[in-house]
């Protein structure tokens, strides 16, 4: 009985040691990375952080704002960077001010125009009947 113990306690130890070394390596923690949008389609999202293109699958991924190729994103992710399990839970658009240009006309100056292009009366023509 006590050898039967001995090896039960073995068992759990084990077991208990597996378990432990599985949910140390699983990190599932919430991380956050800011990047520019390189590629968009429906199922994943390659942004440039840190002059590194990194991958992320984003089909359960929520969105906040309309995303453009270009565009400034942080991107709220879990699993490791860089790695084919790595996946978008909230791509948030980074909005940046946008800037006001004035254009004025300076009338000391002249405008200037290209000359008008001017065609041949048959450039409408097919060229069959061009080549006669």
């Amino acid at each position: 009985m006590i050898k039967i113990l001995s090896v039960m306690k073995s068992l759990f130890g084990a077991l208990l040691f597996i378990m432990v070394l599985f949910t140390a390596c699983a990190d599932d923690s919430l991380r956050s990375a800011r990047g520019v949008v390189k590629q968009l389609n429906d199922s994943s999202i390659t942004a440039i952080i840190d002059d590194t293109e990194y991958s992320f699958d984003r089909r359960d991924a929520s969105m906040k704002g309309a995303l453009m190729v270009g565009d400034s994103v942080e991107i709220q992710y879990i699993g490791k960077m860089g790695s084919d399990k790595s996946r978008a839970l909230l791509l948030e658009l980074i909005e940046t001010q946008g800037r006001v240009v004035e254009v004025g006309l300076d009338e000391s100056k002249e405008l200037l125009t290209a000359d008008p292009v001017e065609f041949p009366d048959d450039a409408n023509e097919p060229e069959e009947k061009i080549n006669e």
